[in-house]
């Protein structure tokens, strides 16, 4: 790391929720990329009341609750009609007196912003923004771009991305879309979201089809559309993992709501799945969820938007998932699957994180 007057720079990145131990995509990405950069503080912000302070290996791990006014704020802000919880980091940025003091403590060198939900936190410190999705498009599709919610996320997410000494983010999709609607000021770099490497993978013994996915709306919406045409797979049985499985409606015989899982049953399920289908249809970014069956050598399928970032997938929909698996050669693509899950290990995508966060320091 450089040094400033024999004293190392000091790093610091904040996150707008709770990342360890990670238990959603977001999550998943920030604790891989920042456990491995070196000694870093990172601050997360928290809005279920819960703080602490942990040591894990070179991190220094702050969890720190929103203060009582900003969550006051944040519910009447709702109330009148803010539809997304993303940006009330920013609305409420006066109130988060807590989370300002801990950064002022460590007077950083350098900030990590995960999102740009944070920004106005930073107060001039120079900062790498690390952009999961395109905010902004992810809005838009969701709310409408003469939403009220549209313009809100824009305008910050504008103001994060010209401020940032160097934008990192996920697909080439989401920078062209960057590029065309606010441009990269100083640079950016393509850091993929990677995969944990388990030590067992997919058999190909089974006839279950799975998905996983968070209550995010795109997540519901793409697990219902795989529930829909259950009729049409008799012969499979189709599991939905995650908290999407709460929000479904289901009459078929051969579909299972199983809900959240640990790590255990997770790989249970994945190690004995057949295929992996994504029928998502709006939204940016990767979805790390591929990346996992990618990395158990799982065929995906998946619509052109769910498989935004990975080469070895098969392009799907509900008229043609049917014909697909009838024709589909498991070994060939359990084999594509397993090699290009070898090029995304964490170690490699942190390694080339860590690369580009020194660069700046």
């Amino acid at each position: 790391m450089c040094q400033m007057l024999g004293q190392p720079m000091k790093l610091l990145a904040l996150t707008p929720f709770h990342i360890y131990p990670p238990m959603f995509g977001g999550a998943e990405r920030c604790w891989n990329l920042l456990s491995r950069i070196g000694p870093v503080d990172i601050i997360a912000l928290n809005w279920e009341e819960q703080s602490m302070i942990g040591n894990y290996g070179d991190v220094r791990y702050h969890l720190i609750a929103a203060d009582d006014k900003a969550m006051e704020q944040a519910k009447k802000l709702q109330a009148n009609g803010i539809r997304t919880y993303d940006p009330m980091p920013a609305l409420c940025s006066k109130n988060l007196t807590t989370i300002r003091k801990a950064i002022d403590a460590v007077d950083p060198d350098l900030v990590i912003l995960e999102h740009p939900w944070l920004v106005d936190l930073i107060e001039g410190r120079p900062y790498i923004l690390d952009e999961h999705n395109f905010e902004t498009f992810n809005t838009g599709s969701q709310y409408g771009t003469n939403s009220y919610d549209y313009q809100l996320v824009k305008d910050i997410e504008r103001h994060a991305i010209q401020q940032a000494e160097h934008v990192t983010y996920c697909s080439k999709a989401d920078a062209e879309m960057i590029q065309q609607s606010i441009g990269f000021q100083s640079g950016a770099t393509l850091i993929p979201n990677g995969v944990t490497l388990p030590n067992e993978t997919a058999h190909g013994n089974s006839r279950n089809l799975i998905f996983i996915g968070s209550a995010y709306q795109p997540n519901v919406d793409a697990a219902q559309r795989l529930i829909n045409i259950a009729h049409q797979l008799p012969d499979y049985t189709i599991q939905i993992l995650g908290q999407c499985a709460y929000f479904l409606t289901n009459t078929q015989p051969n579909v299972q709501l199983i809900g959240p899982v640990d790590d255990d049953t997770m790989h249970h399920h994945f190690v004995n799945a057949y295929a992996f289908i994504n029928l998502v249809t709006h939204g940016s970014g990767t979805h790390l969820k591929i990346g996992r069956a990618l990395a158990y050598g799982i065929p995906v399928l998946t619509t052109p938007t769910g498989g935004r970032g990975y080469n070895n997938i098969i392009h799907a929909d509900e008229r043609n998932i049917p014909d697909i698996l009838n024709r589909l050669n498991w070994q060939q693509q359990h084999h594509k699957a397993l090699q290009e899950a070898a090029l995304l290990d964490w170690d490699i995508i942190g390694k080339r994180f860590k690369e580009t966060i020194h660069e700046h320091l």
